[in-house]
């Protein structure tokens, strides 16, 4: 199994599911072309409930659930794409095909409502174990803990076998049914790269209104010839090669997973990204990685009963509080309000003067100069839960660039945008 590109938090932060490289901690080879070398290591944690856990807007602690009617995905990518751990393998993609694990969706389509099983322990009750992807059994035959991932809806090009994207929602999700509480929000994750756009949308029941006034999220980057200008190389592994070489799960072939490979079937692959910074990866703030999901992430919300796609800024119940406007997943280093640990890269207000100046940024005007970050939250669908919203949820791959009339700037822009702008 390969690692999770998708997993927004760093190993070591986790409270919920153990991974490799931030997947199924299951035997693999390891893939960022360092070496054929079996590992597993944690899942991280969310970093979308720890930014919303500093709670430095009151307005957040209000209680409230946001219920999934239905939960859906609309495939526009022109190849078809397989969700993780969502159904039955086709014989077709995979080598070795599970019972339950890539559920493909074909080209331009668009799925029926989509439910899984709500635990491992109702998977169980389902499956053995060595049906189920990355949940290879142990040696008595049983589960392996935590093996069945319900926090991350993952996602990638049928036939890869590399690493993949996801959408990290920091509670178990299982698609209609699904009740989410406070501080239980979504959040666009890209660690290790990319492969195709994506955006999850909450839509009023029936309908393509948003639900709220902090729907979704967008990530509009996606084209891979952008892969070495946002500071990544292109790589490539069929899942004959990186998903179960040899009919082992999660097994890679030698000497694969990228390494000088023409790219048949390609990912744009960032430079892993610890152990501390590193220089170039997600975990250096000034990177082409980070200013480019600046420059290509997007929120999307509800404005006067508009749909607006503004860079970075999600709007909150009070949209001119201290929180609520983060929504990419990169982190470094910093010291922010209440610990020193590896958290994501918050706005310093020292590099956000110009929004200060001009009067544009509404959050900066009341933080003193000598306060060494910015203050915010990670994550989507706050307002969607104080007001007890119910909604239908939309994974859209490949989406539609919005009317340019509906793209809106960062209103609190970072001094140090991306070094070479699209």
């Amino acid at each position: 199994m390969a690692p999770l590109r998708g997993a927004c938090t760093p190993p070591g932060l986790s409270t919920h599911s153990q991974m490799a490289g931030g997947a199924v901690a299951q035997p693999l080879l390891l893939l960022l072309g360092l070496a054929a070398v079996r590992l597993s290591a944690g899942l991280p944690s969310s970093i979308a409930a720890r930014g919303a856990d500093r709670k430095t807007n009151a307005s957040l602690q209000a209680s409230g659930m946001m219920t999934v009617n239905k939960f859906r995905v609309k495939n526009n990518c022109p190849f078809s794409v397989d969700l993780y751990q969502w159904g039955a393998e086709d014989g077709g993609v995979h080598e070795f095909p599970k019972k339950f694990g890539w559920h493909t969706v074909g080209a331009r389509t668009t799925t029926p409502p989509l439910t899984r099983p709500k635990s491992q322990a109702d998977l169980q009750k389902e499956y053995l174990a060595k049906e189920v992807r990355g949940c290879n059994p142990l040696p008595d035959g049983s589960y392996p803990p935590q093996c069945y991932i319900l926090d991350h809806v993952l996602f990638r090009r049928s036939g890869f076998g590399g690493l993949y994207d996801g959408v990290e929602l920091s509670f178990d999700f299982y698609g209609g049914g699904t009740r989410l509480a406070t501080n239980q929000v979504p959040n666009l994750c890209l660690w290790y790269g990319y492969s195709f756009s994506h955006q999850i949308t909450a839509y009023k029941p029936g309908s393509t209104h948003l639900a709220c006034a902090d729907a979704g999220a967008a990530f509009l980057g996606g084209d891979l010839n952008n892969c070495e200008k946002s500071g990544g190389a292109r790589m490539d592994c069929t899942t004959a090669e990186g998903e179960s070489y040899g009919g082992v799960d999660g097994a890679i072939a030698p000497g694969k997973g990228g390494d000088g490979q023409a790219c048949k079937v390609p990912e744009c692959r960032w430079p892993k990204y610890e152990p501390g910074i590193v220089t170039g990866s997600i975990s250096d703030c000034t990177s082409n990685p980070v200013g480019y999901l600046r420059e290509t992430s997007y929120c999307i919300n509800k404005v006067d009963g508009q749909v607006e796609y503004p860079k970075q800024n999600c709007l909150c119940p009070d949209p001119t509080s201290a929180g609520c406007n983060t929504i990419t997943g990169y982190f470094a280093p910093e010291a922010i309000p209440g610990g020193s640990t590896k958290e994501p890269c918050w706005y310093p207000p020292s590099k956000m003067q110009k929004g200060r100046q001009d009067g544009t940024c509404e959050k900066m005007k009341n933080i003193p100069p000598t306060t060494p970050t910015y203050p915010t939250n990670f994550g989507v669908w706050q307002d969607c839960i104080q007001h007890n919203v119910v909604a239908d949820v939309e994974l859209e791959l490949c989406p539609i660039a919005p009317a340019a009339a509906e793209l809106k700037p960062d209103p609190c822009p970072i001094d140090f945008p991306f070094a070479h702008p699209l």
